[in-house]
């Protein structure tokens, strides 16, 4: 996402929610199925009578075979795809039934069988979210669709063998759907899968899902109300459910559901770490892939000081039923209830709140049993390969507009934000001799400090426990991007990934291109094998700790040992979580 903050400089305090935005069942078991009225481990609801608007949710549903060769037979219904170049495309597939009225800040509940064929030929509504450089509410409570892209659908009775990757959007949680960063920020079609699903044989999901406090909101009203004596992680167990949808549906689409990659940058990674934590997530994937994104959530209790927060400012706090008035409240006032970290900043960091964002998952005990760096350093997680890495310089992207005019200017920004002690260490670490250098010299601290050391933390800790982890280093800077004066800023790598370079608006170089061949192939094949490695690209070694090494993605491709070390050996002495 490319997000513009104004004519004014950002000082770091006030960039932890800033620097999140992303270019911006049938029987109970481990794969999320749902017992007949209960809550399965994949936290979805199943329900056998009416739900809102009077439709019925049938724990089974009888679906007639496919009648033509763009048409699939899901577990809840017949859906029609179209053509995508030499793809199949399905988009805006419910995976879950519509989170409105009484399923408001509940969990995801089945769709209720549909006896027609369902048209899959554009993209389901976004989850509601401010327009990005417009300020006017966007997207609507029903939202819970994803889209499938395949290179073919399989033959009759066949059973697919393909890949699959499975999107997680950024945006802070609070902005994104599945096919776009949000209008205003960059193009419609940011996470089109038409082209990595045909020059990779891979099927691709994008997903949607609740946003904001619509999706993330907990309050002890909620929890009494919860079999689980939870809330707030609605978000997340809609994952989930997208999750369960694809191993239960994926087979038919030419995916093979014994090989599904999750993944997602920013905010998007931040969710799939939390995936490979929750012990609801089991056996839903077998691989992750984590770009510029963090391994650290809150209590439930420090989420619930915030709802407690929203529900003051909606006047429900003195209401008789305190989650009905919640959920009567209008979708532009839960909206509005936007990140209150924006408004009144910490005068100094405070480093063990530092990734306690307005919106997220939280440690309910029930989603997630730790932080997720804390459930991976006891070996709790789900023990995956993981794929992980940063960009250079993921601040540049939101210093677009400011100006940092010189080295005096800088260091008072810091001495805001930090400790003298820790501002002393700084100014070695990263040494400010030349004003031209100024703006760049507090890029690389807030990128250290929020991105690079946070994932060569999760990496260590992965690997700590045996899990294989593959470490990469974004270093390129876009040569013909409208951003190209900025270096390798946060979100830069999705189009290589995704392969969407050279579209309109977004022209690309020959070795841009060539690498983009070589990102999405590392991505696909890690899907498929859990290694990146094979094709013609580089090799890709394993992280090693000693080392401290990655693979550094540049036109030209090389490997790397030693990723700012030293500076974050530093910010690691600094660190809770």
């Amino acid at each position: 996402m490319k997000q513009r903050m104004g004519n004014r400089y950002v000082l770091p305090v006030g960039l932890v929610v800033l620097a999140a935005f992303a270019a911006c069942s049938s029987s109970s078991n481990n794969g999320g199925g749902v017992t007949d009225g209960g809550v399965d481990e994949a936290g979805a609801v199943a329900d056998s009578g009416a739900a809102d608007g009077g439709e019925v949710i049938a724990e089974t549903c009888t679906v007639g075979a496919p009648g033509d060769t763009l048409s699939v037979a899901t577990t809840r219904g017949l859906v029609r795809g179209q053509a995508a170049g030499s793809a199949v495309s399905f988009l805006g597939i419910p995976y879950a039934s519509s989170p409105t009225g009484a399923r408001r800040f509940q969990p995801p509940v089945k769709k209720a069988c549909w006896s027609d064929v369902k048209a899959a030929s554009a993209f389901g509504s976004s989850c509601p979210q401010p327009e990005v450089n417009g300020g006017k509410l966007i997207g609507a409570e029903d939202c819970l669709f994803l889209n499938v892209w395949t290179p073919a659908l399989p033959t009759a009775g066949a059973s697919g063998t393909r890949p699959v990757l499975f999107w997680i959007h950024g945006g802070s949680q609070l902005i994104g759907a599945g096919n776009f960063s949000n209008p205003g920020a960059g193009p419609t079609n940011a996470y089109d899968g038409q082209a990595i699903a045909t020059a990779q044989n891979a099927v691709v999901v994008t997903v949607n899902y609740r946003l904001g406090a619509l999706g993330f909101l907990a309050h002890p009203a909620l929890d009494a109300e919860s079999p689980n004596k939870v809330s707030g992680n609605y978000g997340l167990l809609d994952q989930i459910a997208g999750l369960t949808w694809v191993k239960d549906n994926i087979s038919k689409f030419g995916g093979d559901p014994a090989k599904v990659m999750v993944f997602g940058e920013s905010a998007g990674a931040w969710n799939t770490c939390a995936l490979v934590a929750s012990p609801l997530a089991k056996g839903l994937f077998s691989a992750a892939a984590m770009e510029s994104g963090v391994c650290v959530d809150p209590t439930l209790k420090s989420r619930e000081t915030k709802g407690a927060t929203i529900a003051t400012a909606l006047k429900c706090d003195t209401a008789k039923d305190v989650a009905a008035c919640l959920r009567s409240a209008s979708v532009a006032d839960m909206v509005a209830q936007g990140p209150f970290g924006l408004n009144a900043p910490p005068t100094k960091i405070d480093f063990a709140h530092l990734y306690d964002l307005d919106f997220g998952p939280n440690v309910d005990g029930w989603a997630l049993l730790d932080s997720p760096i804390a459930a991976i350093k006891k070996g709790t997680h789900n023990k995956v390969p993981l794929l992980i890495g940063t960009n250079a310089n993921e601040y540049d992207l939101f210093q677009i507009t400011t100006s940092v005019p010189s080295c005096a200017v800088a260091s008072s920004a810091l001495s805001a934000s930090f400790e003298p002690a820790v501002v002393t260490k700084l100014n070695t670490l990263y040494p400010c001799t030349l004003d031209g250098e100024a703006k760049h010299v507090l890029s690389d601290i807030v990128t250290d400090l929020l991105f690079t050391c946070p994932a060569r933390r999760a990496s260590r800790a992965m690997v700590a426990q045996g899990t294989p982890v593959y470490r990469y280093f974004f270093t390129h800077t876009r040569e013909l991007d409208l951003f190209a004066s900025l270096r390798a800023y946060h979100s830069a790598e999705i189009p290589f990934v995704f392969h969407t370079l050279g579209r309109a608006n977004d022209e690309a170089s020959a070795g841009e291109l060539g690498l983009a061949d070589a990102m999405s192939g590392y991505w696909a094949r890690f899907a498929g094998a859990g290694d990146p490695g094979g094709g013609t690209a580089p090799a890709w070694e394993k992280y090693d700790a000693a080392r401290d090494n990655a693979i550094v993605l540049e036109d030209t491709i090389s490997a790397m040992d030693g990723v700012h070390t030293t500076n974050c050996d530093y910010w690691d002495t600094l660190a809770v979580e």
